[in-house]
């Protein structure tokens, strides 16, 4: 016995000048130790053990299974204390694959240490351990885990509670600080963690917050309205990530793959987009990548979350970074869903997101039910709606109906559609395409085009419009026209409908009959209306005919229709006249003649755009089949003459002829059945009559040079003359209605 009882010793003790000295074994509690040389002092106990071990003892106090050699001991039997320093090489303790570099405690209450703790897959460092027989446990101590692919560490976390237990196979490691900072090198991601618990066999390690009463991360909703994840957050250091982060309460760490798990991620907020993973799961690989999402939800936007997005195949690269591709339901007025897929999703220099895809002929896909569409879908998450770059195509029933697709691009809102007609419009293939009314020029027809293309290159428009295409939903119309047209149709401008319920193509503004009278300058306003079933055409128009012409002759004519009083006068305040004004002169130029009425009973201002030879304020055409021609109908009115302002309604008769070898224009104007006054142009020659002796002498006494108009070589010649009584007449006879005067 030794020291009263407190260890045992084998063999021979040697008593000299050198002191009271041993070699071979002793024990101390449920330790024994082997030396050659051990120096006994009369409190204390020294020696350098070439062998030392402790045997497991899990009754009553536990003791783990220790060994070790060539360590140097100290031993206060009566201290009730046992120091063992390390040796040659670290303590093999509690089982073969743990290690301990540093030293031991031992007493009767148990065993301490302090020291580097290898653990087959992690490194602890403490000040301070306890060992049970399966347990250790370390109030402060800093905890690396080792990697599976380099000699570095995967992890890496300190000051921490650590409790290990391996008859459990279990580790449980608290943060003595609210949170610990924990480093993933590998991954390169860190956290601010104060809860581990490790499974060894699965080779994983649970983190979370230990004060996480749910598994579902809080949800606050910040003052700019964007939702904010409360919780363990993970965040990425590497510099290509921009510090990308999501939030788990609890997340996984396996380390046999080098992964990262969280679990129970309600969304990340990426660039300006939620993210919704579809399993609630993120997973960082080795290599710090974000794993693709596959079924994702997307919301872009955040603050006005103004699109959805599906089914997404989502790849994150960072915090204002990702790819994808996903589904987007259109939802048009009939409030039916159409899906798109966007085949690529990315984001622009604004760190805002954009998506693209393309939507085929074969899949019917309509704005609306009365759009058709075929092209490439653009999103931008700051639009409010979708932007369509491709082709549009309209339906109707009307004859010769051609669906041809607009191409145009732009942001579409499904409930108020606008298409863009540009100037010269192009179909999908790059192709010519038109909107308006037509006079053909071979076989002298007219005919309509809406989206649809010219019979010939060289037939001319008579109305055409462009700005915008949109439906009305209360006249089942079509209608093309410049945005505040469309949204003030009593303004000024061209425009161009298509009723789809009678087949009816109506054009306003600037109009242009299609009859080419050489150096007779025609211009005209109004509308025209062209029935497609029918192929009956209708213009009600002001038109304006300006020709060289004798001024005297003129004021005759305006001189003799002024002595006229019963005459029925022109309306100056109907609202048709207003509206040809305004299209004639502008609004504001309109407004401030309408004024002068209002105030002096006629115009003050100078109106160059009436001082026409002769302007007629409202003349009816009808396009008549059988002479190729336009026939007016009704009483003209008659609004100047050579500037001079008539303003009288006049029975008389408008024919303005289509002819390969030329066109003409007749014009006869009746005061009463013995005064009236015609023009007849033909092929160069102005003829010109009347009941008036005195407007045709001053034609007649004018000389040849002065009747006759100074024109370029290449163009076409002019000259007025007197005309014939019979020209006159066969003009007249062509119309049934109307009886020649008699002749005196």
């Amino acid at each position: 016995e030794l020291y009263r009882g407190k260890g045992l010793y084998n063999n021979l003790v040697r008593l000299s000048n050198a002191g009271l000295r041993g070699t071979g074994d002793f024990t101390y509690l449920t330790s024994r130790s082997r030396a050659q040389d051990i120096i006994f002092h009369p409190d204390s106990l020294m020696c350098n053990a070439s062998e030392f071990d402790i045997q497991q003892q899990v009754s009553g106090v536990q003791y783990p299974m220790v060994r070790s050699a060539m360590n140097d001991m100290l031993w206060h039997p009566y201290r009730d204390t046992m120091l063992i320093n390390e040796g040659d090489g670290p303590y093999t303790i509690l089982n073969d694959s743990t290690m301990l570099s540093g030293s031991l405690v031992l007493t009767p209450a148990g065993l301490s240490g302090e020291g580097k703790m290898e653990l087959t897959n992690s490194v602890l460092q403490s000040d301070h351990y306890t060992y049970t027989a399966y347990v250790f446990d370390s109030d402060t101590a800093d905890f690396r885990l080792k990697s599976v692919n380099t000699d570095g560490f995967t992890l890496i976390t300190d000051n921490m509670r650590a409790h290990v237990d391996f008859e459990d196979r279990s580790g449980i490691f608290q943060t003595n600080e609210d949170f610990s900072l924990v480093e993933f090198p590998e991954n390169k991601y860190v956290s601010r963690l104060d809860f581990f618990r490790w499974d060894m066999d699965e080779a994983v390690l649970a983190m979370g917050s230990a004060s996480a009463t749910d598994s579902v991360p809080e949800i606050i909703t910040r003052a700019d309205g964007e939702d904010i994840m409360v919780g363990p957050r993970y965040i990425s250091v590497d510099p290509y990530q921009d510090s990308l982060s999501f939030v788990s309460n609890r997340a996984v760490y396996d380390y046999s793959r080098n992964i990262i798990l969280g679990s129970h991620v309600t969304f990340l907020r990426v660039a300006d987009a939620y993210i919704y993973p579809a399993d609630g799961e993120v997973v960082i690989d080795p290599k710090g990548e974000m794993m693709e999402f596959n079924g994702a939800n997307i919301i872009v936007n955040r603050k006005a979350r103004l699109h959805e997005l599906y089914e997404a195949n989502v790849k994150v690269l960072g915090k204002n970074n990702y790819t994808g591709s996903a589904n987007y339901d259109f939802i048009d007025e009939t409030g039916e869903p159409q899906q798109i897929r966007f085949h690529e999703i990315t984001i622009d220099d604004s760190i805002n997101t954009m998506a693209e895809g393309i939507i085929g002929k074969d899949r019917d896909f309509t704005l609306s039910p009365q759009y058709g569409y075929q092209g490439r879908v653009e999103l931008y998450a700051r639009n409010s709606f979708l932007t369509f770059n491709g082709g549009v195509k309209i339906f109707h029933d009307c004859k010769n109906n051609q669906y041809n697709y607009l191409k145009f691009r732009t942001e579409i809102d499904p409930e108020d559609i606008y298409i863009p007609v540009p100037e010269q419009a192009l179909d999908i293939n790059m192709n010519y395409i038109y909107s308006g009314t037509y006079i053909s020029v071979d076989s002298a027809h007219i005919y309509s085009a809406f989206n649809g293309r010219k019979k010939l290159p060289r037939d001319r428009p008579i109305v055409t419009a462009n700005g915008f295409l949109r439906y009305d939903r209360e006249t089942a119309e079509y209608r093309i026209a410049n945005r505040e047209k469309l949204d003030h149709p009593e303004g000024p401008g061209n425009y161009l409908s298509l009723s789809t319920s009678d087949c009816l193509e109506y054009g306003e503004g600037k109009i242009r009959t299609g009859i080419i009278l050489g150096q007779v300058r025609t211009s005209s306003v109004g509308n025209v209306v062209h029935n497609i079933e029918t192929e009956e055409t209708e213009l009600n128009i002001s038109l304006a005919l300006d020709f060289h012409m004798s001024d005297e002759a003129f004021q005759v004519m305006a001189n003799k229709i002024d002595s006229f009083p019963d005459l029925e006068a022109v309306d100056l305040t109907d609202p048709a006249y207003m509206k040809m004004m305004s299209e004639l002169v502008g609004r504001e130029r309109a407004e401030v003649l309408q004024a002068e009425l209002g105030l002096f009973g006629e115009y003050q201002s100078s109106l160059p755009e009436m001082n026409k030879s002769l302007f007629f304020t409202n003349v009816k055409l009808i396009w008549n089949h059988d002479t190729q021609s336009y026939r007016s109908k009704g009483k003209i009115s008659l609004g100047s003459i050579n500037g001079n302002q008539v303003n009288k309604k006049v029975e008389g008769i408008i024919e303005m002829q289509k002819k390969r070898s030329g066109d003409l224009l007749d014009v006869y104007i009746e005061l009463d059945r013995r005064n009236w006054y015609y023009f007849g142009y033909t092929r160069g020659v102005m003829h010109c009559l009347s009941s008036n002796r005195e407007f045709n002498y001053t034609i007649r006494d004018l000389k040849t040079k002065q009747r006759k108009m100074k024109t370029p070589k290449n163009q076409v010649p002019f000259i007025f003359i007197v005309a014939t009584a019979r020209k006159k007449a066969m003009f007249l006879r062509r119309f049934q209605e109307v009886e020649p005067p008699v002749e005196e």
